[in-house]
């Protein structure tokens, strides 16, 4: 809030004296038009927003399900592992276990391309509605004549 209330405070300041240095100079001050938008807000209304927060649950569903799956193989394999960790031979020990963390590396992996493959889906499918809008701002700011546009992500 302090934020907000500083920069309208500058911006008014900038605007008188603006106005100040043109009614010096004997020139007539520029029409300025001012306008706001919250795009957070637009965008959230858009019918392509809903649709790619959808798909976007659904890819994310699947990348839980496919960790999962190797997560369960894990407590299995590791659960196994445990219960004959004492009758084992020492080889077998040895080779289970390196089995064990080598499926717990995987499962950390996977873990890690999951969370950046969200993301890139993510960005993927914002991108497009992103530029949408902004080419929206644009034409709508263009047709009525705003000169400055304010523009926050607020929710």
């Amino acid at each position: 809030m302090k934020k907000k209330l500083l920069s309208v405070f500058v911006l008014t300041w900038v605007l008188c004296q603006a106005h100040a240095q043109s009614e010096a100079a004997g020139m007539q001050a520029p029409s300025i038009k001012i306008g706001h938008i919250n795009i957070a807000y637009v965008t959230s209304r858009l019918p392509e927003t809903r649709r790619g927060e959808s798909e976007l649950r659904s890819y994310e569903t699947q990348l839980r399900n496919q960790i999962e799956a190797v997560a369960q193989e894990f407590r299995q394999k590791l659960q196994a592992f445990e219960q004959d960790y004492e009758t084992m031979p020492h080889e077998v020990r040895a080779q289970k276990h390196k089995e064990v963390q080598l499926l717990e590396n995987r499962l950390k992996q996977l873990q890690q391309e999951a969370q950046g493959k969200l993301v890139s889906k993510q960005a993927s499918l914002l991108a497009p509605i992103q530029e949408k809008v902004q080419q929206a701002i644009q034409q709508v700011a263009q047709d009525q004549g705003y000169t400055h546009i304010f523009i926050s992500s607020l929710n």
